[in-house]
């Protein structure tokens, strides 16, 4: 799907759908959803549009199927742009993926952890690359694995499969090394892509030295997330 719509406040270069979604949040304060082209003709191609506004306040008939495009849009569709510039609450982000008879919606919200110093996001910070490869497999680590074909490494966005813990109890966990302190604004999870499991609920852990890590919190309680579905 795209939205047909002339409040186009630019136009960028996006690795996914998410990349896409996730730069509206960061570049722009007035953007509320986006429209993804995911057929790339280049690595530089502009394929992400930023709209400052969304599919309920436009026309009848705006939002139209088109199989190369994705539309997103934030979670909060009746915030106004002026609201966001005072708000303190996260912005929370809805993926829409186009299907041939429906669009199924993935949720994730931000932020979810911080480094031990935390500095100011800057323009133009996107996905790290847990989707399109950027991220090595050698940064990605894991508590235990149940068999070779669920490895940790199978733990990416979109993986045919999953990372499965090679335990059934709560102190399994999967890691990723981002190689230098980051400031982490949203994480996004699926469940196994070729078989009914995922995790329900799980919690964020953050360090800087690959051994030591502190339990993400919101208001001195650990956050656990249940966000987590199937998709």
């Amino acid at each position: 799907h795209r939205l047909d719509t002339v409040k186009i406040i630019k136009y960028v270069h996006a690795e996914s759908g998410l990349d896409c979604i996730l730069q509206c949040v960061l570049q722009e304060i007035l953007c509320r959803s986006a429209n993804f082209r995911n057929t790339l003709t280049s690595e530089a191609d502009e394929n992400c549009e930023l709209l400052k506004t969304v599919d309920s306040e436009e026309p009848a008939g705006s939002l139209k199927k088109d199989e190369n495009f994705d539309y997103y849009k934030l979670l909060q569709p009746e915030k106004k742009p002026e609201d966001a510039v005072s708000s303190s609450a996260s912005p929370q982000i809805a993926e829409e993926i186009s299907t041939a008879n429906s669009a199924t919606p993935k949720v994730t919200d931000g932020p979810t952890t911080q480094p031990t110093s935390v500095v100011p996001c800057k323009s133009g910070e996107v996905a790290f690359g847990m989707d399109n490869g950027r991220i090595q497999d050698s940064q990605i680590t894991a508590s235990t694995v149940h068999n070779p074909g669920l490895s940790p490494q199978q733990g990416r966005l979109n993986s045919a499969s999953s990372w499965s813990a090679g335990l059934y109890d709560q102190n399994q966990w999967i890691q990723v090394d981002l190689g230098r302190e980051e400031v982490v604004t949203a994480i996004a999870t699926q469940g196994r892509a070729n078989y009914p499991q995922w995790v329900k609920t799980y919690s964020v852990c953050y360090g800087s030295n690959g051994n030591a890590f502190e339990p993400y919190k919101i208001d001195d309680a650990v956050k656990v997330r249940k966000n987590n579905y199937n998709c």
